[in-house]
């Protein structure tokens, strides 16, 4: 131990092998956006939980533009199939359609009986986007759109009321 200190190497030392430094690398802002929007939309989220039937449906944008104009939600067993389309001038985008996944609160096991909302996320030509869906009961939904630009402009977030389409 004293030879530690003193600076002078023993044989045992000497067979350690040399390990690279780990560097730690400043996280993106993309996790960190979703991550503090899904805080939010979870702790507004109603204290009723919808079941996760309640959220598939066709669902329009109350005001019939913002960031997403329509999402069609359809459940598969413990995940989602999210549609999604956004207002391109008169008539709208599709986006495409991708995997949700069940947001449930702490200790929620049960997607059937615990889910809260639902996550999902899609590309487009300029952004990602993470829609982040709360609600289901009484036909409405509550949902927050982040879009992060590639081209180095700040993400913007909106978060807008859904009705199911009749």
């Amino acid at each position: 131990m004293l030879s530690g200190l003193l600076g002078i190497g023993t044989a045992a030392s000497a067979l350690k092998p040399e390990y690279p430094r780990c560097v730690q690398k400043e996280a993106p802002m993309k996790p960190l956006i979703f991550a503090s929007a899904l805080a939010g939309a979870l702790a507004l989220s109603t204290s009723a939980h919808a079941a996760a039937r309640d959220l598939e449906g066709i669902w329009q944008n109350d005001r019939g533009g913002g960031a997403l104009s329509v999402l069609d939600i359809a459940y598969e067993g413990s995940t989602y199939s999210v549609g999604a389309s956004a207002p391109c001038g008169r008539k709208a985008c599709d986006l495409g359609e991708t995997t949700g996944y069940v947001l449930t609160p702490p200790g929620g096991r049960n997607p059937d009986r615990d889910a809260v909302g639902i996550s999902a996320g899609f590309e487009s030509g300029g952004a990602s986007i993470q829609v982040i869906a709360t609600g289901g009961r009484g036909g409405r939904l509550q949902v927050t759109v982040i879009q992060a630009f590639r081209d180095g402009r700040p993400a913007i977030y909106t978060t807008e009321n859904f009705s199911r389409r009749r």
